[in-house]
């Protein structure tokens, strides 16, 4: 006979199927995450190969190891969580009601992590930046991307919890996302017009692609939630916040190491990048202590 799951058919309820799917994509995403990282730091020909054929340039080359130096961690980080994740839901307390305080904020940050992974990678396809590991980071973009989108559901489903933050902090966190959209929609629109004139594409154009056409509609959204002070909102809130802090330490610490590999600082993206880090920062950790989560049912 088959196995009889929760709901008595022998199927997963909707809520374990997306558990168990984001999961087992994220951790298969973030170990593959792991190793790509791993293997281009320590061996700098993975770049290099690249640099010398002419697909991507010196300063691409760059600007990827330095993202290598958060992802590994990130990825290492999003292991850790998914597999204390999977095991908590493996009790049959936890799998079969709305997930715990613990549980909610656990997959909130897998889910936040699992969204930079995507972000991280998906500019590397993008942009076809065609080293001996793209095979791989096509693997990690379609895992993560399914990936988050399961954890988004899976939160989603939990409809009888009553998720809560302080109002301030509501209104904070809505004024600092859209702090983000007003700086940088401008900037990057300006950014592309010399591509734009040229009909040429730029180095950084997968930024543009992604931020233009996913980040910003997804965090105007989440604002648009948090303004509705609807759960959903407030959960969505945290997960946007661990991207952007991952995401903006990246490019922060790009911005603050290039004069020492010979290139030229731009003040102001430093200035933008590390005020977005240590208030994406501030606020991730504010909002993951401040969280209260009643039962509704």
């Amino acid at each position: 006979m088959p196995e009889v799951k929760e709901n008595g058919t022998g199927l997963l309820s909707p809520k374990s199927a997306s558990l168990s799917a984001a999961c087992k994509l994220m951790l298969s995403g973030g170990l593959l995450s792991l190793f790509a990282s791993v293997i281009s730091l320590v061996d700098p020909r993975v770049y290099q190969e690249v640099v010398q054929s002419g697909t991507i340039s010196r300063f691409l080359s760059f600007g990827s190891s330095v993202q290598d130096l958060i992802t590994a961690p990130a990825a290492l980080l999003l292991i850790v969580l998914t597999l204390k994740f999977s095991g908590q839901m493996k009790k049959p307390q936890d799998s079969q009601h709305s997930l715990s305080k613990g549980h909610i904020k656990t997959l909130m940050a897998m889910t936040g992590l699992g969204s930079y992974l995507f972000y991280g990678y998906g500019l590397y396809v993008i942009q076809g930046q065609y080293t001996s590991l793209y095979l791989v980071y096509l693997a990690i973009f379609s895992l993560t991307l399914y990936g988050v989108i399961a954890g988004i559901v899976a939160l989603a489903q939990n409809k009888k919890v009553i998720v809560q933050i302080p109002h301030l902090l509501r209104r904070v966190i809505s004024g600092f996302l859209m702090f983000i959209l007003i700086i940088l929609i401008p900037v990057w629109i300006l950014r592309m017009q010399h591509d734009l004139y040229s009909r040429m594409p730029g180095e950084v154009y997968g930024v543009f692609v992604l931020d233009l056409g996913v980040v910003f509609p997804a965090i105007a959204y989440v604002i648009w939630q948090l303004i509705r002070k609807t759960n959903f909102g407030v959960m969505l809130a945290g997960v946007a916040l661990i991207k952007a802090l991952t995401l903006c330490l990246s490019v922060a610490l790009g911005e603050i190491l290039k004069p020492i590999y010979g290139f030229g600082q731009d003040v102001g993206m430093v200035l933008i990048f590390t005020l977005l880090t240590v208030v994406s920062g501030g606020l991730s950790l504010a909002l993951f202590s401040r969280l209260e989560i009643e039962d509704n049912r």
